[in-house]
């Protein structure tokens, strides 16, 4: 499943081995970044606010950054953040994403 012919090879490359891993039910594709050509986010099916950001950049390296959110408690932010994970191989992108959305 390709997220759109303007994104990135690479970020396009990475959802469909998420989504060939954990299963085409397993998350919905949210791009609040349509801007970026080298990030998108992924969701829990039940509820968008728990999400992925995923981001490829710098590309050609190989890694991913990606950051886990959740509603916040705090009705004066937006999200909560356990902060942003950087440079990451995809097999422990592949977990965080798993566990993050499994919660």
């Amino acid at each position: 499943m390709r997220v759109t012919a303007q994104k990135d090879r690479a970020i396009n490359d990475v959802l469909e081995r998420l989504r060939a891993d954990l299963g085409d039910a397993s998350f919905t594709l949210v791009d609040y970044w349509d801007g970026d050509l080298c990030a998108v986010g992924v969701a829990r099916p039940d509820d968008s606010r728990h999400l992925v950001y995923i981001s490829t950049w710098p590309p050609g390296r190989g890694t991913f950054t990606y950051e886990c959110e959740r509603p916040s408690t705090d009705p004066g932010l937006l999200y909560e953040s356990d902060g942003m994970v950087e440079h990451v191989s995809y097999e422990a992108l592949r977990a965080a994403v798993q566990e993050h959305l499994r919660r």
